[in-house]
């Protein structure tokens, strides 16, 4: 199959889209390629468009379950943090954190950078969980997000 030069985030997306093999180093390539080209792009780059950061949220999701499923845990997260930043729906907010916290309880991370990032993740999706009526999930990420920021700030009571 020829590979075109895509034109715009739209033709880059179908093309990943296109790709047959469900093997993780082609999968992840293919979806790569989407956020490279946008990077690359500077009018991609410079767009805040609904459209843009949409495909772009499907892209890095698409990479980081890629990562995930190879055990590839700190990759995967990095992708996830990026996915959450890019879409406003409140679901998917909440989807993609507990996919960062089941990454962060799996993964090899240092215990500051792991608190930081539980924290980071546990404020998110408590917001989206208080606008999706959520309330008890909300308040375990309260207190997740309480229990993490402990660990980074510890007592500073001598015992």
């Amino acid at each position: 199959m020829e590979i075109r030069t895509p034109k715009n985030i739209v033709e880059a997306y179908k093309i990943a889209s296109q790709v047959v093999s469900m093997e993780f180093e082609e999968k992840s390539t293919a979806f790569e390629k989407v956020i490279d080209f946008c990077e690359r792009s500077h009018s991609c780059r410079m767009e805040n468009s609904l459209k843009r950061n949409t495909l772009l949220f499907w892209a890095y999701n698409k990479c980081a379950q890629a990562k995930f499923d190879v055990q590839r845990f700190d990759e995967a997260v990095d992708m996830w943090l990026k996915a959450i930043e890019l879409t406003e729906i409140a679901t998917a907010k909440i989807e993609i954190g507990d996919k960062i916290l089941k990454s962060l309880e799996q993964g090899d991370v240092k215990i500051s950078v792991k608190a930081k990032l539980i924290a980071k993740v546990a404020s998110i999706v408590g917001e989206a969980c208080q606008k999706t009526g959520q309330q008890e999930k909300a308040l375990r990420m309260q207190r997740l997000q309480n229990t993490a920021e402990f660990v980074l700030n510890p007592s500073k009571f001598k015992h």
